[in-house]
């Protein structure tokens, strides 16, 4: 046990070593991260979209800045590679944005002899085979798109602005990423309208897996009152039906042509931090060169700081407080808990917006605890070898 970790000396002061191991983390760091935004501008309305509209895009000056910026950062942090993902608005209302930096990004990192990766989040619409062939060849190798289920939820609550449905296209866009890209994402969007139809839209939608392909339910936060996810009150059972929903995809999908997503260990890490928003190498570039930390927070007001012409970060108090606000070894209930190893306070948007401890609980802490009891379950039933089905 002493050996394990499980009993540690009476003295040990554990809370010191998780805040060590976060601050090493975060300000450590092999990569540079860039999530960058080509443009503010989206082609759909979806329901629930926390974006407020933004019509930026950004130009030729931006695209140097952004330049300079990476030049300036590889030169003084020697990363191993740069990993680029492409975000929006609809990254591919600008493509040319897209594909003018990625070629000057890939030259760059070459003559610096680091590694390139790359990724995009999309909504599919725009997705065609000459641009996915375009983006495979840009070194993009990961694209992830969203569905909400089946074509009568899917369009209702992602529609073109025109009020136009969007399913079909997409469904025809997943074929050609499918056929041209080496890792395919797609995100189910779940809430409480559409996670009884979703187990059986799976079930029925063939033209979804591949070997390549990975399907994944994501839970809707309450970003605006628009969005259908669980309310305060019903957030905790939430994590329970998630998790259980989450256990019936990988049932259906383990039984399709498609990629290992296993449910465990990877979603228990014990981490040192809890997602790339509170590392020191981890920038979202958006239009104007303005700075931002997590894609859920891209409104004004938001900007952690801006990039100067000659490729110069200069942060504002909102990048000190992604490393030192509220900090989860140093605030309740977080620094008592038994599982902060394990979630390190979990998502720092989600946490501010909790008004008292019984929201945090629901929002985030139930999630873990449920994830780590059906841990301890699976893994007692393999040891006694009653079950060995992929979770």
């Amino acid at each position: 046990m002493v050996e394990c970790g499980f009993i540690v000396e009476e003295n040990t002061d554990e809370l010191s070593f998780l805040k060590f191991r976060f601050y090493r983390g975060a300000f450590s760091g092999r990569n540079l991260s860039l999530i960058l935004l080509p443009t503010r501008v989206c082609n759909f309305k979806c329901v629930y979209c926390f974006e407020k509209e933004i019509n930026d895009t950004m130009t030729d000056e931006d695209c140097k800045n952004i330049l300079q910026f990476v030049r300036r950062e590889i030169y003084i942090r020697k990363p191993e590679a740069l990993v680029v993902s492409w975000y929006g608005g609809e990254p591919l209302l600008a493509f040319n944005t897209i594909k003018n930096l990625s070629m000057e990004l890939l030259s760059i990192t070459k003559s610096s002899k680091i590694e390139y990766e790359a990724g995009i989040v999309t909504n599919g619409y725009l997705l065609d085979e000459n641009i996915a062939q375009e983006l495979v060849n840009l070194n993009v190798k990961l694209i992830q798109i969203t569905l909400d289920g089946p074509a009568e939820i899917h369009n209702k609550r992602r529609p073109l602005k025109n009020g136009s449905p969007t399913f079909h296209k997409i469904r025809e866009s997943i074929v050609i990423a499918k056929r041209h890209f080496p890792q395919v994402e797609i995100r189910l969007n779940v809430d409480k309208e559409n996670a009884d139809v979703i187990l059986e839209f799976l079930k029925e939608a063939d033209w979804l897996y591949g070997k390549n392909t990975i399907v994944r339910p994501g839970r809707l936060r309450d970003y605006t009152d628009e969005c259908f996810a669980y309310s305060s009150q019903e957030r905790g059972l939430s994590a329970n039906i998630y998790e259980d929903l989450y256990r019936k995809v990988r049932e259906i999908t383990s039984s399709k042509d498609e990629a290992v997503d296993p449910l465990f260990p990877s979603a228990l890490p014990v981490r040192s931090f809890y997602c790339g928003a509170q590392t020191i190498n981890t920038f979202t570039i958006g239009p104007g060169c303005r700075v931002y930390k997590c894609t859920s927070h891209l409104n004004p007001g938001d900007e952690v700081g801006a990039l100067n012409p000659d490729g110069k970060f200069t942060p504002n108090k909102n990048f000190i407080n992604y490393f030192f606000d509220q900090h989860p070894c140093e605030v309740e209930p977080c620094k008592s808990c038994k599982i902060l190893p394990l979630c390190m306070g979990g998502c720092q948007v989600i946490r501010k917006k909790c008004k008292d401890e019984d929201e945090l609980k629901a929002a985030i802490c139930d999630h873990f605890w449920s994830l780590l009891n059906k841990f301890l379950e699976k893994t007692v039933l393999e040891q006694k070898g009653c079950i060995n089905e992929r979770w």
